[in-house]
């Protein structure tokens, strides 16, 4: 368990209808990568992330769990990031919504 202490990364996870039904169900994160990772956004909907699924997953999980993957500046200069965090790392209890 986090200690009180731990910084925390809000982040949305595009995929299919289906996967994401299969996740909130079970909280099982398949990694269709050879990393066993699965890959994140800070931003819920962005030009970067459409065409990955139509639905979303918000999760909440500690910042030493994810890696930093790509980073994008927006329009109004702040940045999206995106990042990889190990499926097998990840449950029902970092679902948000």
């Amino acid at each position: 368990m986090a200690s009180m202490d731990t910084t925390w990364l809000d982040l949305f996870h595009r995929t299919t209808p289906e996967a994401a039904a299969r996740i909130r169900a079970t909280g099982v994160f398949t990694s269709l990568e050879n990393t066993g990772e699965i890959f994140c956004s800070t931003a819920r909907d962005s030009d970067h992330t459409a065409g990955y699924g139509s639905a979303v997953i918000h999760i909440r999980v500690p910042a030493g769990q994810a890696r930093l993957d790509d980073e994008f500046e927006r329009d109004d200069g702040t940045y999206e990031q995106h990042f990889a965090v190990p499926a097998r790392s990840l449950g029902l209890h970092n679902i948000v919504e």
